[in-house]
């Protein structure tokens, strides 16, 4: 469960790397008729490619810890992938992983 919103430094980073993807994703002409292609077979409307940032924009930090504790269990667990040696134990055991190698 959790009981802290993200701070709000987080939140702009979010925030900022949302619109640096979108304008990347559309700063040639080929990248806006891939969005806008996109945009009407997914969903069925290419003019949404002019509300993607405000709706994104709307998305507030008790939106993310809402939507958090709704998809994350309770007590989530940490999973490690790779090999022993490379992972720290310090954190295996700090949140109580067991490691199989």
């Amino acid at each position: 469960m959790f009981k802290n919103l993200i701070s709000e430094q987080e939140y702009q980073k979010i925030q900022n790397q949302v619109e640096a993807d979108f304008v990347t994703a559309n700063n040639t002409v080929e990248g806006i008729a891939e969005s806008l292609a996109n945009y009407e077979m997914y969903y069925g409307d290419a003019n949404l490619i002019n509300t993607e940032l405000e709706r994104y924009r709307k998305v507030t930090r008790e939106d993310i810890k809402r939507v958090a504790n709704k998809y994350f269990p309770i007590n989530p667990a940490l999973c490690c992938i790779g090999c022993q040696r490379e992972v720290n134990p310090n954190i295996l055991h700090r949140n109580r992983v067991a490691l199989n190698a």
